[in-house]
């Protein structure tokens, strides 16, 4: 076990991110309770021999890590890796490592920081997979969409169905924004209600517009916003 104070110690149980301490060779000496609770061990479970916490396929991520560590002691050292719990889950976590040298400068240990980014991950795929969803209903939809700048009328993205009732190509409508394809007379009207959405008085309305297609023809549209 390291050298620590009690103080140091002390403090170190107490903090609320897993903390871990470690020889140059990689061997733990020191886990704090934050550290045991996130992988599942009790007590002193967690320095037995044949307990390794790193994930297998990210072991070398560790001895990269401890390498920059010898050739830079002064330099943290940040890398995404994946830990090992008792029964064997992987949690992916962001470490964050520092070397601790003596007085000639040579490294002692290393003191690790680590962030369970377990939820992180959720959030970001539950995200990824709304995402998709909404890209497939957007893009196969029967009916005109478009993703527009209520502000400034710019056009970022428009679906098939769209293109086809307006006429135009995806390049030609985002470069001429919803206003400018919309007939003049109805241009007024269309901004009032934008106007009326922007401040929150209405949550959505429906309007009858038409549409200037490029050979000048009309083209009528029931807009809902």
């Amino acid at each position: 076990m390291p050298d620590l104070s009690e103080k140091s110690r002390a403090f170190f149980d107490v903090l609320p991110i897993p903390l871990v301490l470690s020889g140059i060779d990689g061997k733990l000496e020191y886990v704090n309770p934050a550290l045991t609770a996130l992988l599942g061990y009790e007590g002193n479970e967690v320095f037995a021999n044949d307990v390794i916490i790193t994930h297998p396929d990210d072991r070398a991520i560790n001895r990269q890590v401890r390498a920059s560590l010898i050739a830079e002691p002064f330099k943290p050292v940040v890398a995404e890796k994946r830990y090992l719990t008792k029964d064997g889950r992987a949690i992916p976590a962001m470490l964050t490592m520092v070397a601790q040298p003596d007085a000639d400068g040579r490294v002692r240990r290393f003191i690790a920081q680590i962030v369970d980014l377990s939820e992180a991950k959720r959030v970001a795929a539950a995200r990824q997979k709304a995402e998709q969803r909404f890209r497939a209903m957007f893009e196969n939809a029967p009916v005109g969409m478009a993703l527009c700048d209520s502000l400034t009328g710019a056009v970022y993205d428009a679906n098939a169905s769209y293109l086809k009732i307006a006429g135009r190509k995806l390049s030609e409508v985002q470069g001429l924004g919803w206003m400018s394809l919309t007939h003049p007379d109805d241009l007024e009207q269309n901004l009032e209600q934008v106007g009326r959405l922007v401040r929150g008085e209405v949550s959505s309305f429906r309007m009858t517009k038409r549409l200037l297609k490029p050979d000048n023809s009309l083209v009528f549209v029931q807009l809902s916003c």
